[in-house]
């Protein structure tokens, strides 16, 4: 089979064209890993480092759990509680960042007469890194989102009783802001009451 038979000068055009971007693309990606601090590239090229902190999520669960106790042990009727709450994952920390984004328009006509457009559109994303008087860097923090909740199980003693039942379970839903759906709220067994 010979290929420089087959092979029309548009064709080689064509195929020019996809090495061209192909490399531009590896270039950019070079560039990009490059810019990065030290820390934020190494973290995003080893996924194996982008591990979930349980520590820190039973840490949440575990403060929710105490406040919500303490207050639901004072509300009228209740009784003793035990809670338990059950989180997504742990807060999510949004970072500052620089984004400059370029885009370009071509119009071509070719000598036949057909019309071409090609957009081009380029995004330049940077973390914005505050670099400290003895050289320490630390990424600009723009805000901390609390993490989601998946779902809360609140024990109580009087929970058997309506009225105490609904009381419990809009307190849950506007302590938390999570829906009536991800609560469930369950009378306590009077042989097991804590200590």
């Amino acid at each position: 089979m010979d290929l420089k038979g087959n092979m029309t000068p548009m064709r080689w055009l064509v195929l020019l064209g996809a090495v061209g971007m192909v490399l531009l693309i590896v270039v950019a990606d070079f560039n990009v890993s490059q810019s990065l601090p030290k820390e934020t590239s190494e973290l995003l090229s080893t996924p194996s480092k982008l591990t979930i902190d349980t520590a820190g999520m039973r840490e949440y669960e575990e403060l929710y759990e105490k406040k919500l106790e303490i207050i639901l042990e004072k509300v009228a009727g209740v009784g003793q509680v035990s809670v338990m709450v059950n989180i997504d994952s742990t807060e999510e920390v949004v970072l500052g960042s620089n984004i400059r984004s370029t885009k370009r328009n071509t119009d071509e006509t070719d000598r036949q007469g057909g019309n071409r457009k090609v957009t081009e559109l380029t995004e330049d994303n940077q973390i914005v890194i505050l670099r400290g008087n003895n050289g320490g860097e630390t990424p600009v923090v723009m805000k901390k989102l609390k993490p989601n909740i998946r779902g809360v199980i609140v024990v109580a003693e009087g929970a058997s009783n309506i009225r105490t039942h609904a009381v419990l379970s809009e307190a849950v839903q506007r302590a938390l802001n999570v829906g009536a759906n991800k609560i469930s709220i369950l009378p306590m067994n009077t042989n097991e009451k804590r200590p």
